[in-house]
């Protein structure tokens, strides 16, 4: 907890988190940037797995991104699906783990390049291994505690539920259809994973997967409205706020239900 883990962390060098949920991971993040700690990173969920190094310094010790540069909205866990409900492959936390272990001998010895301001995804279902950049933004942190009283005294179980939540309008997926069958201009962003299924039927869709909305949101158009769109609109509410906050985008809208909503009408037909 966020009494005890000042005093624990004092007495390593480096800081491993396998956490499986926001309020433990952020509080590990920030008790390590308060102590100037490098943090090995590393979560799973379904068959993905994502592994980086944050707050590690540089040879001339300039600190590394953090894990609030790469998620500084704070989600809620009753919207994003964690491994209980979505569950996970269980060869995948195997993977993620060797891959945190290596990264952890490698700052201690001294060898390689950690993967400093990058965020590794791992996908098993291809096998596929993708790299994505991250930078330090120390302006884009939201309710950071910057003194070790503030994090004695920092409730992160508020920080992590409604406290940054904004209502992200919805549209039905008969208004959908109907923006489709007219020709109207917008942006249909699909926030699922690129292996979930099915797939858009609409040509123009692109898929940038909610766990890429923060690295990718130049690919989303300003000039259009923008409808984002996932299996039960849990994800897209998420997306939609990220990119309402953080990015301060407007004229963002999410489908209510989601594809499973689609499916669902399109079997009635």
């Amino acid at each position: 907890t966020n009494q005890n883990a000042m005093q624990i962390f004092k007495e390593y060098d480096l800081i491993l988190d396998g956490s499986d949920n926001f309020e433990t991971r952020y509080l590990v993040n920030d008790a390590c940037v308060l102590l100037n700690k490098t943090l090995v990173y590393a979560s799973v969920q379904k068959f993905g797995a994502q592994v980086a190094v944050f707050n590690v310094p540089d040879k001339d010790g300039n600190r590394g991104a953090t894990y609030r540069c790469l998620h500084p909205v704070a989600p809620d866990n009753n919207v994003v699906l964690n491994c209980d409900a979505e569950g996970v492959l269980g060869a995948v936390p195997g993977i993620a783990g060797t891959i945190q272990a290596t990264e952890a001998i490698k700052i201690i010895t001294g060898i390689g390049t950690p993967l400093r301001n990058k965020l590794l995804f791992v996908d098993a279902l291809t096998m596929q291994f993708t790299t994505l950049n991250i930078s330090r933004n120390e302006k884009g942190w939201l309710d950071f505690p910057d003194t070790e009283n503030e994090f004695l005294n920092f409730n992160y179980s508020i920080n992590c539920t409604s406290k940054t939540t904004i209502l992200v309008p919805t549209i039905s997926i008969t208004e959908l259809n109907n923006l489709i069958a007219s020709n109207s201009e917008f942006q249909l962003i699909d926030v699922r994973e690129q292996h979930e299924y099915p797939p858009m039927i609409y040509e123009k869709a692109i898929n940038i997967p909610l766990s890429e909305i923060e690295t990718r949101y130049h690919e989303i158009r300003s000039e259009v409205p923008v409808i984002l769109i996932c299996s039960s609109g849990k994800r897209s509410s998420i997306a939609g706020e990220i990119l309402t906050i953080r990015f301060n985008r407007k004229n963002i809208t999410h489908v209510a239900g989601g594809v499973n909503e689609w499916l669902l009408q399109t079997s009635e037909l």
